[in-house]
């Protein structure tokens, strides 16, 4: 199914973050990074935010990290933003 999907989405043009509901990360600077189509907060500590995403987990590390606002699809991570990991 997700081959297929793949296919598909190589034949229209929708940004593929939102026809895969994959994560897309925007980062501005290194204070600020808005993380879309997340589906937990797993760890919630001032040095380490992990979020869960359909590909794995995400792990932000830095300091005084505050998750600024959530929403249903949509997760906005201030701080001073030293690391950031993808993994499963």
């Amino acid at each position: 199914m997700e081959s297929l999907k793949k296919k598909i989405y190589s034949a229209v043009d929708i940004p593929k973050e939102t026809f895969l509901n994959i994560p897309l990360a925007t980062i501005v600077g290194n204070e600020e990074i808005v993380i879309e189509n997340y589906k937990a907060v797993l760890d919630y500590k001032p040095d380490t935010i992990r979020i869960n995403t359909k590909i794995g987990h995400v792990k932000i590390s830095g300091k005084n990290m505050n998750i600024k606002y959530i929403r249903k699809d949509e997760i906005f991570i201030t701080g001073i933003i030293k690391n950031i990991q993808y993994g499963s």
